[in-house]
Protein backbone atom coordinates (compact mmCIF):
# COMPACT_ATOMS: atom_id res chain seq x y z
CA UNK A 1 0.00 0.00 0.00
CA UNK A 2 2.88 2.39 0.75
CA UNK A 3 4.25 1.99 -2.78
CA UNK A 4 0.93 2.92 -4.39
CA UNK A 5 0.63 6.04 -2.26
CA UNK A 6 4.21 6.99 -3.11
CA UNK A 7 3.52 6.54 -6.84
CA UNK A 8 0.32 8.58 -6.57
CA UNK A 9 2.23 11.30 -4.74
CA UNK A 10 4.93 11.36 -7.41
CA UNK A 11 2.32 11.60 -10.19
CA UNK A 12 0.57 14.42 -8.32
CA UNK A 13 3.86 16.34 -7.92
CA UNK A 14 4.81 15.75 -11.56
CA UNK A 15 1.41 16.94 -12.81
CA UNK A 16 1.60 20.11 -10.71
CA UNK A 17 5.17 20.74 -11.86
CA UNK A 18 4.28 20.32 -15.54
CA UNK A 19 1.22 22.57 -15.20
CA UNK A 20 3.35 25.20 -13.43
CA UNK A 21 5.91 25.14 -16.24
CA UNK A 22 3.17 25.91 -18.79
CA UNK A 23 1.70 28.91 -16.94
CA UNK A 24 1.83 31.99 -19.13
CA UNK A 25 3.56 35.11 -17.88
CA UNK A 26 1.12 37.86 -16.84
CA UNK A 27 0.90 40.60 -19.46
CA UNK A 28 1.63 43.25 -16.80
CA UNK A 29 5.19 41.92 -16.35
CA UNK A 30 6.05 43.38 -19.76
CA UNK A 31 5.39 46.88 -18.40
CA UNK A 32 8.59 46.81 -16.34
CA UNK A 33 12.29 47.17 -17.02
CA UNK A 34 14.21 45.70 -14.09
CA UNK A 35 17.38 46.91 -12.41
CA UNK A 36 20.60 45.04 -13.20
CA UNK A 37 21.25 41.94 -11.12
CA UNK A 38 17.53 41.49 -10.30
CA UNK A 39 15.49 38.57 -11.57
CA UNK A 40 11.71 38.22 -11.47
CA UNK A 41 10.85 34.64 -10.56
CA UNK A 42 7.72 32.55 -10.11
CA UNK A 43 8.26 30.11 -7.25
CA UNK A 44 6.90 26.58 -7.56
CA UNK A 45 4.48 25.85 -4.73
CA UNK A 46 2.97 22.43 -4.22
CA UNK A 47 -0.69 23.02 -3.51
CA UNK A 48 -2.84 20.49 -1.68
CA UNK A 49 -5.51 18.66 -3.65
CA UNK A 50 -8.70 20.72 -3.49
CA UNK A 51 -10.63 17.86 -1.89
CA UNK A 52 -8.21 17.73 1.05
CA UNK A 53 -8.19 21.43 1.88
CA UNK A 54 -9.62 22.36 5.22
CA UNK A 55 -10.54 25.96 5.66
CA UNK A 56 -9.41 26.79 9.15
CA UNK A 57 -9.60 30.41 10.23
CA UNK A 58 -6.01 30.77 11.50
CA UNK A 59 -4.31 27.92 9.65
CA UNK A 60 -0.89 28.56 8.17
CA UNK A 61 -0.08 27.66 4.57
CA UNK A 62 1.92 24.68 5.90
CA UNK A 63 -1.08 23.44 7.89
CA UNK A 64 -3.30 23.73 4.81
CA UNK A 65 -0.84 21.55 2.91
CA UNK A 66 1.00 24.15 0.82
CA UNK A 67 4.70 23.48 0.40
CA UNK A 68 7.06 26.18 -0.86
CA UNK A 69 9.91 24.71 -2.86
CA UNK A 70 13.35 26.12 -3.68
CA UNK A 71 12.56 25.85 -7.40
CA UNK A 72 11.61 28.90 -9.46
CA UNK A 73 11.16 29.92 -13.07
CA UNK A 74 12.61 33.13 -14.48
CA UNK A 75 9.73 35.31 -15.66
CA UNK A 76 11.70 38.46 -16.52
CA UNK A 77 15.27 39.66 -16.13
CA UNK A 78 17.71 42.31 -17.23
CA UNK A 79 20.65 40.14 -16.12
CA UNK A 80 22.48 38.48 -19.04
CA UNK A 81 23.19 35.35 -16.93
CA UNK A 82 19.52 34.34 -17.10
CA UNK A 83 16.83 34.16 -19.76
CA UNK A 84 13.07 33.98 -19.42
CA UNK A 85 12.06 30.37 -18.83
CA UNK A 86 15.26 29.32 -17.04
CA UNK A 87 14.65 27.20 -13.96
CA UNK A 88 16.65 28.21 -10.92
CA UNK A 89 17.29 26.90 -7.41
CA UNK A 90 16.97 28.93 -4.24
CA UNK A 91 18.36 28.07 -0.81
CA UNK A 92 16.81 24.95 0.76
CA UNK A 93 17.28 26.46 4.20
CA UNK A 94 15.33 29.59 3.32
CA UNK A 95 12.22 27.62 2.33
CA UNK A 96 12.50 24.83 4.90
CA UNK A 97 9.69 23.79 7.24
CA UNK A 98 10.56 23.23 10.86
CA UNK A 99 8.93 22.50 14.19
CA UNK A 100 7.74 25.75 15.75
CA UNK A 101 9.73 26.42 18.96
CA UNK A 102 6.94 28.72 20.17
CA UNK A 103 4.63 25.72 20.43
CA UNK A 104 6.87 24.08 23.04
CA UNK A 105 6.96 27.36 24.92
CA UNK A 106 3.16 27.57 24.76
CA UNK A 107 2.77 23.98 25.93
CA UNK A 108 5.16 24.56 28.84
CA UNK A 109 2.97 27.31 30.26
CA UNK A 110 1.18 26.00 33.28
CA UNK A 111 -2.57 26.37 33.61
CA UNK A 112 -2.47 25.71 37.35
CA UNK A 113 -3.73 28.23 39.85
CA UNK A 114 -5.10 31.44 38.46
CA UNK A 115 -2.98 31.41 35.27
CA UNK A 116 -4.99 31.06 32.09
CA UNK A 117 -3.76 30.65 28.52
CA UNK A 118 -5.24 33.33 26.29
CA UNK A 119 -5.45 32.99 22.54
CA UNK A 120 -4.69 30.12 20.21
CA UNK A 121 -1.74 27.78 20.34
CA UNK A 122 0.95 28.58 17.75
CA UNK A 123 1.03 26.36 14.65
CA UNK A 124 3.06 23.16 15.08
CA UNK A 125 5.14 23.80 11.96
CA UNK A 126 6.31 26.98 10.27
CA UNK A 127 8.19 27.78 7.08
CA UNK A 128 11.16 30.09 6.74
CA UNK A 129 9.87 31.14 3.32
CA UNK A 130 7.99 34.27 4.39
CA UNK A 131 10.83 35.46 6.59
CA UNK A 132 13.32 34.91 3.77
CA UNK A 133 11.47 36.11 0.66
CA UNK A 134 8.44 38.27 1.49
CA UNK A 135 10.54 41.42 1.18
CA UNK A 136 10.97 40.49 -2.50
CA UNK A 137 7.23 40.02 -3.24
CA UNK A 138 6.39 41.59 -6.59
CA UNK A 139 2.87 42.52 -7.63
CA UNK A 140 2.93 42.98 -11.40
CA UNK A 141 -0.59 44.48 -11.32
CA UNK A 142 -0.50 46.70 -8.22
CA UNK A 143 -3.90 48.19 -8.94
CA UNK A 144 -5.87 44.99 -9.50
CA UNK A 145 -3.50 42.64 -7.62
CA UNK A 146 -4.20 39.98 -10.24
CA UNK A 147 -1.21 37.63 -10.45
CA UNK A 148 -3.00 34.82 -12.34
CA UNK A 149 -1.89 32.24 -9.76
CA UNK A 150 1.77 33.19 -9.91
CA UNK A 151 4.02 33.59 -6.88
CA UNK A 152 6.18 36.45 -8.17
CA UNK A 153 9.32 37.66 -6.40
CA UNK A 154 11.92 40.15 -7.63
CA UNK A 155 15.10 38.71 -6.15
CA UNK A 156 18.65 39.96 -6.32
CA UNK A 157 20.97 37.68 -8.25
CA UNK A 158 22.73 36.47 -5.08
CA UNK A 159 19.53 34.71 -3.91
CA UNK A 160 19.80 32.25 -6.82
CA UNK A 161 22.26 29.47 -6.06
CA UNK A 162 22.06 27.45 -9.31
CA UNK A 163 20.47 27.09 -12.72
CA UNK A 164 18.50 23.87 -13.14
CA UNK A 165 19.52 22.34 -16.45
CA UNK A 166 17.73 18.97 -16.12
CA UNK A 167 14.29 19.68 -14.62
CA UNK A 168 13.01 16.11 -15.09
CA UNK A 169 15.75 14.84 -12.79
CA UNK A 170 14.76 16.97 -9.78
CA UNK A 171 11.22 15.73 -9.17
CA UNK A 172 12.16 12.44 -7.47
Amino acid sequence: MGIIKEEENQMWVESQFKAWLKKPTPKAVGAYEFQPEHILIDIFVLEPPKKSMLILPNATDVEKGYMWTPVARVVATSDPSYTVGDLVKLSDFKVSVFKNPKLDEWNSLSTKGNVEKIGQAPPPYVSRFHESYMRYKFNASPITENEQGMKLYLVPKFEIIAKITKPNDIIF
